[in-house]
């Protein structure tokens, strides 16, 4: 009797794990492949090249910053910019910032710039 019962909570257990393990793959493979929503990669949408023609990437944060006009402060090490109007990423989208935003290598580390092209 004992034994029959252990078999029967092996089988039951199992079928659980196995149901859950099902569950999740197919809730993985619909995440995937299936609900690609408004952005599919997962990474914002990008300023167009007309309107930022240069891209900062601040390599500590690992983030770009893009602007059509700047200008370098110091070329001494660490190197200083001034970048006037610029396009951060906010929320997930990319915004347009009206304001001049100073870099400083001291502070932000290692800023690599980079013109863009179509």
């Amino acid at each position: 009797m004992l034994d029959r019962f252990l078999k029967r909570s092996l089988m039951i257990g199992l079928l659980l794990v196995i149901c859950i393990v099902l569950f999740l793959g197919g809730v993985t493979v619909y995440a995937h492949f299936f609900d690609k929503g408004d952005n599919p990669g997962g990474l914002p949408d990008f300023p167009s090249v007309k309107k930022a023609e240069y891209q900062f990437y601040l390599v500590s944060t690992r983030s770009f910053i893009f602007t059509d006009d700047y200008e370098i402060v110091s070329h001494n090490s660490p190197k200083k910019y001034l970048l006037h109007g610029y396009w951060e990423n906010t929320g997930g989208k990319y915004k347009h910032r009206d304001g001049d935003l100073p870099l400083d290598e001291k502070y932000f580390g290692k800023i690599i710039i980079s013109r863009r092209v179509e």
